[in-house]
């Protein structure tokens, strides 16, 4: 009796502890653009990696015919020029990454909310300034800001003993939206249709 109590007591902090986090995602204030805590378990599992290259290309399209003007624009810093598309996601509980926008971004912003990723390929100081400019604040500020996403990220990565599992559930019924005209219904686990080699 005592232990089913235990095993209880225990599922349950457990589960606060899970929806702590899941909810405590963004501790310091939100800025116009700043780096994504995306678990490794999550890397290259993604919209850019579930769909053929095609559909991503009319994805994009649809988000280039959005923004009303002839040139589109960065939608953080408003600089023309070559345009990233961006796949903005949140976490709930439980365990799983939902796809709930896209926005059209210049390079160095786009590499902001993929901070890490950029410091793999040498651009990490580049992107830094960058950050800096766009949000108008200092290194130091800066550097928060990125401890922040990288600790989120590996809590987020971290194994559920309610789950039995690190991984997180691919949810990308966002794309369902009538304006994508896309050729499949999308569901909320879409892990097992992703190809990590196509790399966004």
């Amino acid at each position: 009796m005592l232990s089913d109590s235990l095993l209880a007591l225990g599922f349950a902090l457990t589960a606060y502890t899970a929806a702590k986090l899941y909810s405590d995602l963004h501790e310091l204030p939100r800025l116009k653009v700043q780096p994504d805590p995306i678990p490794r378990s999550m890397h290259w599992l993604n919209v850019r990696s579930a769909v053929p290259e095609s559909d991503w290309i009319k994805i994009k399209k649809v988000m280039m015919g959005n923004t009303f003007i002839k040139t589109p624009k960065c939608q953080c810093c408003g600089a023309a020029g070559p345009l990233e598309c961006h796949e903005v996601w949140s976490f709930t509980w439980p365990r799983t990454q939902s796809l709930t926008g896209l926005k059209l971004l210049c390079h160095l912003c786009h590499m902001i909310h993929h901070i890490g990723f950029a410091m793999h390929k040498g651009e990490g100081e580049e992107v830094i300034r960058h950050f800096m400019k766009v949000n108008g604040i200092d290194r130091k500020t800066a550097d928060r800001y990125i401890k922040q996403s990288f600790s989120k990220a590996r809590q987020l990565d971290r194994f559920s003993p309610i789950t039995m599992s690190k991984q997180h559930r691919l949810d990308l019924t966002y794309l369902n939206d009538k304006r994508f005209k896309l050729p499949r219904t999308f569901t909320t686990d879409e892990r097992k249709s992703c190809n990590p080699k196509s790399k966004a």
